[in-house]
Formats: C-alpha cells, sequence, structure tokens
C-alpha cells in the first residue's frame, strides 16, 4: 500500500475499503493545518487510526470539537465531570462487549453526529476485533437498477431494540 504523506502527517490506507493509520501527530496539540489534513483523511478513508495517543477526557473533547459540537448519549451516562465522554468498560466475566452489535453510534438521532472518537486504554494484542462498514462503497457497488430501487426508500433508525 502507498503512504500519503501530508505534511506532517502519515497517513497509509490499512484496507481496500476504508481505514488509514495517522502517525506523526499529538491530537493533543493539533492546530487548524493538522485538523484540516485529519478531515481530509477522514473524507477519503472514513475509519483513521492513531496509535500511541495521551489523551485525558478533556483533550479527547477538545480534539472531538474539531470537527462539530458534540452530544451527550441521551440512553447512556457519560462520566461525571465530562458527560460527553462515555466509559466503554468489558469485564473479563462478559462475552459481549458493549456495543459489540452491528451499529452506528447514536444513528437514530434526528441530525447523526459526524462520527465518534473511541480512545481505548486497554486492547488484546489479539482479536477483540471492531468491525466497520464502508455503505458509499456499498452503494456504489449496486447496480444501477438497485441503485434505482433504493434511491426513493425511507429508512427510520430506531434505537428501541438497543435502549428499549
Amino acid at each position: 500500500m502507498n503512504s500519503v504523506s501530508q505534511s506532517r502527517l502519515l497517513v497509509e490506507p490499512i484496507a481496500g475499503a476504508l481505514g488509514a493509520e495517522v502517525s506523526n501527530v499529538d491530537l493533543a496539540t493539533v492546530n487548524e493545518t493538522v485538523i484540516n489534513e485529519i478531515r481530509e483523511a477522514f473524507v477519503r478513508y472514513h475509519v483513521l487510526v492513531f496509535k500511541d495517543q495521551d489523551l485525558s477526557p478533556k483533550a479527547q473533547k477538545d480534539f472531538a470539537e474539531h470537527f462539530g459540537s458534540l452530544e451527550t448519549h441521551p440512553y447512556i451516562q457519560g462520566l461525571q465531570t465530562d458527560p460527553e465522554v462515555v466509559a466503554i468498560i468489558k469485564e473479563p466475566h462478559e462475552i459481549v462487549n458493549f456495543g459489540g452489535g452491528w451499529h452506528s453510534d447514536m444513528s437514530f438521532l434526528p441530525e447523526p453526529p459526524l462520527g465518534s472518537v473511541l480512545y481505548a486504554l486497554e486492547v488484546p494484542h489479539s482479536g477483540g476485533d471492531t468491525l466497520f462498514s464502508n455503505q458509499h462503497s456499498a452503494y456504489m457497488a449496486l447496480s444501477d437498477a438497485m441503485k434505482e430501487i433504493v434511491n426513493d426508500l425511507t429508512a427510520v433508525h430506531s434505537a428501541a431494540s438497543q435502549y428499549g
């Protein structure tokens, strides 16, 4: 795979359909130039991985606010000091992690957020995979006849099955 160098960022694609690893950046100290480069990478790759970051909840929020206003989850309580940040914890005895089914974070809202920032403190050496799906590519791969069928459809996404 070819890496794309953007001034001080290094953006390395990690899969065919989506995803890139972004390095040579400290997310706690970004400026507008770097944010614009990250935004361009996000538009192109949809999922970005930034390894070896050290972010407090406030720094995580400061980074995320560069991309739009933050949401508080309507059904899950965030941190007391930072209600926009939700602690996702999987205990060793739990078989399924929180959010372990196919989902899109808060896409049930009338105006869903642009995306989510996940800051992982502990990850397994192997396994524990998080899966992503590129819906832009899925749509573009449809035949013209199928696109014609789905273009006029409207979907309603409810959180009732998850949060009742």
